[in-house]
């Protein structure tokens, strides 16, 4: 292909090759889906479940680039009736979920949506979700914009099971919820 592009069309190598990696990164590469206005959203991923499930997870990490707060004010997927945000917490002994209005990212800093803390409920599929399947979710921020990312469904590693961090948390990451704003869903997991 290069050689027919270089050749046929007149393209220098270095054109080819940007035309070629940024087709091999289109939506649904594994690297950070970049959104305007200093937002990134990096390793999305759904939580593969049986297909009797009603409901289920979704994780990710949300960059803020700015110098402002961003708060993220909701999540729609037309594959799924309704999406919320969550946060589990251990009280008494026992695992609850408490539903959060909001998500806030700080500036210059990130969230990570990661099973046993802050995640995303994914209410009543409309079809059956298996490994390997993409899931198509819209951000919506308190600027008024959307930003459209896509995650594929998999199997939680041994690690993410036991509520270890995935590897490439570092320094820095707020997975304590401690600056979200909650309404109490007293569910308790």
């Amino acid at each position: 292909m290069t050689l027919f592009l270089t050749r046929r069309c007149g393209l220098p190598c270095w054109a080819v090759l940007i035309v070629c990696l940024t087709h091999s990164l289109a939506p649904g590469r594994a690297s950070a889906e970049e959104i305007p206005a200093g937002i990134a959203v990096d390793a999305a991923w759904v939580r593969a479940a049986p297909p009797t499930v009603t409901v289920m997870a979704a994780y990710m990490t949300i960059r803020n680039t700015t110098s402002e707060k961003v708060t993220l004010r909701s999540i729609t997927s037309p594959q799924f009736e309704k999406v919320e945000m969550h946060r589990s917490r251990i009280t008494d002994g026992i695992m609850r979920m408490q539903r959060l209005d909001t998500i806030e990212i700080p500036p210059r800093s990130q969230i990570t949506l990661a099973p046993g803390g802050i995640h995303l409920m994914l209410v009543r599929p409309r079809h059956v979700l298996r490994p390997g399947d993409r899931v198509s979710l819209v951000l919506d921020f308190d600027s008024g914009r959307s930003y459209p990312i896509t995650a594929p469904v998999r199997e939680a590693s041994l690690e993410e099971l036991h509520g270890k961090p995935p590897r490439h948390h570092s320094p820095g990451h707020r997975t304590d919820g401690s600056n979200q704003r909650s309404s109490e869903s007293g569910s308790a997991h």
